[in-house]
């Protein structure tokens, strides 16, 4: 049966709320919208409650009617529905409602006929919680007039004050006014409202909750439905789950950002800017933290995308299978050059050009050089020599404006190496279980026999987006890992893939200076420097740094710390490709231990894996 429906309004004792809202005036407008339904709102008001019994009887299946209803109870049939054969054209003007504008309404089977309502009250609970101050406004809807009166005089009697307001502050927690209600009344529905909004709402984040388990207790299981509230736009709530899909993510959306891991947030990234319905996309890095089967994902979405796309990315081999042409940013000459083609066609192209230039630079500057030494030999001699001298000096003078501005590409790192700390004997990292996410939810996994990394090993961490691998290696480096114990002494270096083990208040400098236990000015400045920071960048604060400098940063920051233990998440994020063989070699040499999550599979085939834990099949 196809119902159109408003349950969440309010009574004249609300506050802000119009005095002429009475239930005969309610009714009257609802006719009028053609709504069927309509909440009574604020039965727990007294004196509101007061005029439901005068105007509004019951008639079963917890509905109420108008006591001098235009149609009696006995015209209403709770399980009445039109033919499935029938629409709403064939009714005629059945079901249909007009507004005085003369706009048609959506087909409601009861639109002609007086509204039937519904019990409904909101309460409003404020109150303090796992040390937060929580405000959470819930719909109670119940299916008589007796369950309502029970209900209402048992919170009067612990102490709430009903007749404070049409949505009274309660004074209770959710849990509290959950099993109040489910006691008295086990038929009752309780619904968290406007669940979407940042205040006075379950999942708000100005004193919400993470989940309905939190909020609720063990009643969670008995709350059915929640109302998304206005602020939510609905034609966009309804593309949520299809850009999900698109994105290849599967994830409850009571879950806070902050609980997914770095490659299940890429895909919300690209959800959030997908959903916007854009006319062109704009992607950053797209594959930094994701795994395989998200770059194949987005790779085969993004060749079928029928719009514009600009991507930034230092993913060669994911470029090269999408890009239709290059937009070649030259940061020494300061131009933007267009080629067409895909990705390594371009990079041949800039490539032969830059080759050109080059050789047509050289050619031009011989020929000034060759020009100015007879110029100098000719200058001291007199009559027609001088003027032919004169006449070198026009020619060297145009063939210096002939030069063109040569293209240049970044720097890349020299190869260096990461001393590593020497008094360490024995095994460095043990491992004998890990917490992974399964179903969302953390599981423990035994490993048997356990893992042990010693010095010159490397240990490979494996498994999908959003399985818990950034989250073992935090707790790890953080030593609040359970199941793992890192050899006592051990100084560990954390490449975390977000960089937020950086303190970017401090200047890089700063930052450099205080991974060594003696600071020297001139080797802080001189790593620096071989990781393309030079003593201007240092100067700077790290927050104010390019996302390509911040990992150089840390790079620079292992040489002086020299560690025994390397735990790199995903340590080729934002890094230029050129830099990468390089940052291999270095990590390949590493005298230390080293555990590595990285989805960059070309980057790890160039090192050398001594024992691979593969979340995904434990």
């Amino acid at each position: 049966m196809h119902i159109i429906a408003d349950l969440q309004l309010h009574s004249k004792y609300a506050r802000a709320v119009s005095k002429e809202m009475t239930i005969p005036n309610i009714a009257l407008w609802a006719k009028r919208k053609g709504i069927g339904l309509v909440a009574t709102g604020d039965w727990t008001h007294p004196l509101w409650m007061r005029e439901i019994k005068a105007n509004l009887e019951e008639v079963g299946n917890g509905l109420l009617q108008l006591k001098h209803a235009e149609f009696p109870s006995k015209n209403f049939d709770p399980d009445f529905s039109f033919p499935r054969e029938k629409s709403p054209s064939d009714i005629g003007s059945m079901g249909r409602s007009q507004s005085e504008s003369g706009q048609n309404f959506s087909w409601s089977p009861r639109a002609e006929l007086d509204p039937l309502f519904l019990l409904a009250t909101e309460v409003s609970c404020i109150y303090s919680q796992n040390g937060k101050v929580r405000r959470v406004h819930t719909l109670i809807w119940v299916p008589s007039l007796a369950s309502a009166d029970k209900i209402s005089k048992e919170m009067t009697r612990q102490g709430c004050n009903l007749m404070s307001d049409g949505r009274p502050i309660v004074g209770l927690t959710s849990i509290q006014v959950a099993e109040l209600v489910f006691t008295i009344e086990p038929k009752a529905l309780i619904i968290p409202a406007h669940a979407w909004t940042p205040w006075f709402s379950v999942y708000g984040s100005l004193g919400g909750f993470d989940s309905l388990e939190e909020a609720f207790g063990p009643f969670a299981k008995n709350i059915y439905a929640i109302e998304t509230g206005l602020s939510s736009n609905p034609a966009m709530n309804w593309r949520i789950k299809e850009v999900l899909e698109v994105v290849h993510l599967a994830a409850p959306l009571d879950k806070k950002i902050r609980y997914f891991s770095g490659g299940q947030q890429a895909r919300l990234l690209l959800a959030l800017a997908l959903i916007q319905k854009p006319d062109i996309l704009l992607l950053d890095e797209p594959t930094n933290n994701l795994d395989a089967q998200g770059i194949e994902h987005l790779t085969g979405f993004l060749m079928a995308y029928p719009k514009t796309c600009l991507v930034i990315s230092h993913d060669a081999n994911f470029l090269n299978s999408f890009t239709d042409g290059v937009l070649y940013l030259d940061s020494f000459t300061h131009k933007v050059d267009q080629y067409v083609g895909d990705y390594y066609t371009v990079l041949y192209e800039i490539e032969a050009r830059m080759e050109r230039e080059r050789a047509k630079n050289a050619q031009l500057k011989r020929s000034i050089q060759d020009r100015k030494d007879k110029i100098n030999f000719f200058a001291n001699k007199g009559g027609k020599m001088r003027k032919l001298a004169s006449k070198l000096r026009d020619q060297v003078e145009t063939a210096e404006e002939e030069m063109v501005d040569e293209r240049q590409e970044d720097k890349t790192l020299g190869e260096f190496t990461i001393p590593a700390q020497t008094d360490m004997v024995g095994a460095v990292v043990e491992i004998s279980s890990v917490g992974i996410v399964i179903g969302h939810k953390v599981v423990r996994k035994e490993i048997a026999p356990e893992r042990k990394v010693h010095k010159k090993e490397m240990l490979l961490i494996k498994g999908p987006n959003g399985i818990g691998k950034s989250t073992l290696l935090e707790a790890m480096a953080s030593g609040a890992e359970k199941g793992a114990t890192i050899a006592k002494g051990v100084r560990v270096g954390y490449y975390r893939q977000d960089f937020s083990g950086l303190d970017f208040e401090k200047t890089a400098y700063d930052s450099l200076k205080e991974m060594m236990d003696k600071p020297d000015n001139q080797e802080i400045y001189a790593t620096g420097a071989r990781f393309l920071l030079n003593s201007e960048t240092l100067r700077n604060k790290v927050g104010a740094l390019s996302e390509g400098q911040k990992g150089l940063l840390c790079y620079a920051r292992f040489v002086l710390q020299k560690p025994g233990l390397l735990i790199m998440d995903e340590p080729t994020n934002h890094i230029n490709f050129r830099h990468l063989p390089v940052i291999a070699k270095a990590l390949d040499e590493f005298d230390g231990a080293v555990i590595l999550v990285s989805h960059a599979y070309d980057f790890v085939e160039q090192i050398t894996i001594d024992q691979t834990l593969d979340l995904g099949t434990l």
